[in-house]
């Protein structure tokens, strides 16, 4: 026989709480069976009864739109290259941080998320963390894995959005800054030097440019030895990538970076990009590491 321990309860309002408690809020309940929040609880206990989690019910704590990388698109790319530069995917979920809050922001719309953007104790960045397997899943089916700094290679994305996903890229692991006299330097960066061997080949593939080397460089990080890849482009070569890289952009790129590619009062530069004297040890950009 059904106990219930506070109140009047009637068959009906039992009924109704059978049908009902398992999905929707209490506090909804509450309110129709004009109770009290506790006295709907203590019912449910003496019926029983159980909430259903939002897992078997289908339902989301944020809203997303899970189907984003089901298929390459220039937002879909955008946001990949981000993650394979700042983001770093679990077993439900995928994060990615940033100085820029702006940026995340961003990003958090073309993904149609709902999920907080929340600072990071103790320091001066930003992450945006989706939770859902579906978009790990399609994540993980186009190259993009766990622990990935040091074995990420470039997802084979279309060459017609190549461009977008390197700008993806460039906001999160590149930088680009005046010379002297004025001369435009970009620079891309990794941990994973078979990713930026691949950038390099593409970049030089798709814009007809002699191919740059890939530099390995060494370095401390947290008093602990470690190193990293380089390459860069400068001059004409570089505003012919910051050109590839912005057309149709839309709202995914960092103004601040942008920007310093509007200004066309640059020397012309030949096209060709002399490697320098200190780009010691050099990996041809036509190796393929393994």
């Amino acid at each position: 026989m059904d106990t219930v321990t506070r109140g009047s309860w009637s068959e009906a309002d039992k009924a109704y709480l059978r049908a009902n408690f398992a999905t929707v809020p209490t506090l909804e309940l509450a309110r129709a069976l004009n109770r009290d929040v506790r006295a709907v609880g203590w019912a449910a206990a003496g019926l029983g009864l159980r909430k259903e989690t939002r897992q078997k019910l289908g339902l989301r704590r944020h809203a997303v739109n899970e189907a984003f990388f089901r298929e390459w698109s220039p937002a879909s790319a955008y946001v990949v290259g981000l993650i394979m530069a700042d983001g770093n995917l679990g077993s439900r979920e995928f994060n990615i941080v940033s100085r820029d809050l702006d940026l995340l922001e961003r990003v958090q719309a073309a993904l149609a998320a709902e999920h907080p953007i929340r600072p990071l104790t103790g320091q001066a960045v930003y992450r945006l963390r989706i939770g859902s397997t579906v978009m790990v899943d399609d994540l993980r089916r186009i190259g993009i894995t766990p622990r990935k700094s040091r074995t990420v290679e470039l997802p084979a994305v279309p060459d017609a959005l190549f461009f977008h996903l390197l700008r993806g890229y460039f906001d999160g692991n590149g930088t680009v800054h005046l010379k002297p006299r004025n001369s435009l330097l970009v620079k891309l960066t990794a941990g994973s030097a078979a990713a930026l061997v691949q950038i390099a080949e593409t970049v030089g593939r798709l814009l007809g440019i002699d191919l740059r080397p890939v530099a390995q460089r060494h370095g401390t990080k947290h008093g602990k030895p470690t190193s990293w890849y380089t390459t860069d482009y400068c001059g004409q070569v570089a505003l012919r990538i910051g050109d590839a890289m912005y057309r149709d952009a839309g709202d995914l790129y960092l103004p601040r970076k942008r920007d310093l590619f509007a200004h066309r009062e640059y020397p012309t530069d030949p096209l060709k990009n002399k490697a320098r004297k200190y780009d010691r040890p050099l990996i041809p950009a036509a190796a393929r590491l393994a």
